[in-house]
């Protein structure tokens, strides 16, 4: 199939535009509609957690009882609200007691 040459530009235009976005996202950290995802260094001293900070460590983080309606947030706390699910990614929630401790450690050493 043979594209027309305003189709051809108007792609290459199009590529061109996120291929800056990208690099603008990566390299310079400024709005451009993308989300910069935050390196795993120094995740522990950077606490509370959570997007509204409703967690406020890392213990607390891989505590399964945080989505349960009667959990009793560690962080932040709305003003009017004593308890409430802190819903989030389930990872390492089932992990035992040793292997949550030893996963926190771990990410102690990032």
């Amino acid at each position: 199939m043979k594209m027309n040459g305003s189709a051809s530009r108007n792609r290459h235009k199009k590529a061109t535009n996120v291929h800056r976005r990208l690099w603008l996202a990566l390299k310079t950290g400024k709005a451009t509609g993308y989300y910069r995802v935050p390196s795993l260094k120094g995740v522990w001293y950077r606490g509370p957690f959570e997007h509204n900070g409703s967690v406020a460590t890392l213990e607390d983080w891989f505590d399964p009882a945080r989505l349960r309606a009667d959990y009793v947030p560690t962080g932040f706390k709305r003003p009017g609200e004593k308890t409430g699910a802190v819903p989030g990614h389930v990872f390492g929630l089932k992990l035992n007691r040793e292997d949550k401790a030893a996963l926190v450690e771990f990410l102690k050493t990032l």
